[in-house]
């Protein structure tokens, strides 16, 4: 995993507004300085920053994409795996590639069997292939115990300068 990656919420447009000719000359920036790991989710700009990474970076094998599951555009949330499966199948064809590097469950607020049976879909997951890691998104003032999240391989908290 890479030290700094690149959250991609404020290019979606959903802080304000923000032209895509903007949005593609940040991310070819980053990139030619050598930020090569960027964070996402099917929910930024309802899948439009998926797409614009997909188009930018298009198949490059330096880049790395974490992205999230289970805050679906235009549906809200479900955890259902049918759901998940869904939704990663959308983002890997918005981003165009094959693999995700780290998964994320997006702020789950589930109990501890619920989230048993996630985590071990995510390790399926990373048995074939598909993810490297498998992590949580964790939500504002939700508790997960941590003998939960200490079987995820990253832990992203909700924090963010551009939020007060």
């Amino acid at each position: 995993m890479e030290k700094i990656n690149i959250g991609t919420w404020p290019l979606s447009g959903d802080y304000g507004y923000i032209s895509i000719n903007e949005v593609y000359k940040i991310l070819t920036y980053a990139f030619d300085k050598k930020f090569y790991e960027y964070d996402t989710a099917p929910s930024y700009g309802n899948g439009l920053i998926e797409f614009i990474l997909g188009n930018v970076f298009n198949g490059e094998k330096k880049v790395k994409f974490n992205t999230k599951v289970g805050n679906h555009p235009f549906n809200g949330k479900s955890f259902e795996i049918f759901d998940i499966k869904k939704s990663l199948d959308n983002s890997l064809k918005r981003l165009r590639t094959n693999k995700i590097n780290i998964l994320y469950l997006h702020n789950p607020r589930l109990n501890s069997k619920k989230l048993e049976k996630l985590i071990d879909f995510l390790n399926n997951l990373k048995k074939i292939r598909i993810i490297r890691y498998s992590g949580i998104s964790l939500a504002k003032n939700f508790n997960i115990e941590n003998k939960i999240l200490e079987k995820f391989d990253v832990i992203q908290d909700d924090a963010n300068i551009l939020s007060t």
